[in-house]
């Protein structure tokens, strides 16, 4: 199951969101799911439109908000909202000439295979046994990624080829 962070609301990220740019959710202070269906216009008071779903009566709420996303213009409440993006757990990950990697194209076969890193030039890794072009996920060989080899499973891990303990 994806991770979240929760940070607070802007409206640029928003609009990202809704537009489909960058992966993210609503929620309010409070807890509850929300949904963002439109941007209205400057000239109205509240600049955002949406709904909540109440989970205690199984049901969803029309409602709007401020451009700040805040239910009320002069104070807080629970039904405020909050932005929750993916927690990027990955940090990058650098390899060296000689690593053992698997990796699988993801615009081809999408079969995890091994090999071992020949040589870097800036972004392009260069492999010593395959001839692979085009977009590649790459991790560092590990036990864990080692599984994925012949595969064509998603890899829930981190950049480093470790799994969290609860995965």
């Amino acid at each position: 199951m994806r991770e979240y962070k929760t940070i607070p609301f802007d409206i640029e990220l928003a609009k990202k969101i809704v537009l489909g740019e960058v992966e993210g959710q609503f929620v309010t202070i409070d807890g509850s799911k929300a949904y963002l269906t439109k941007f209205l216009p400057a000239k109205y008071y509240n600049g955002l439109a949406g709904f909540i779903y109440q989970s205690l009566n199984n049901e969803y709420i029309i409602t709007q908000w401020t451009k700040d996303g805040r239910y009320y213009d002069d104070e807080s409440c629970g039904d405020d909202l909050l932005i929750e993006i993916p927690e990027d757990k990955s940090e990058e990950y650098h390899f060296e000439p000689f690593d053992k990697v698997v990796y699988k194209r993801k615009d081809y076969k999408d079969i995890w295979a091994g090999d071992i890193i020949s040589y870097i030039d800036g972004n392009t890794i260069c492999l010593l046994g395959s001839r692979v072009w085009g977009k590649i996920e790459i991790l560092p060989y590990t036990p864990d990624t080692a599984k994925l080899i012949g595969t064509s499973d998603d890899w829930h891990g981190n950049a480093d080829g470790t799994l969290d303990e609860k995965d």
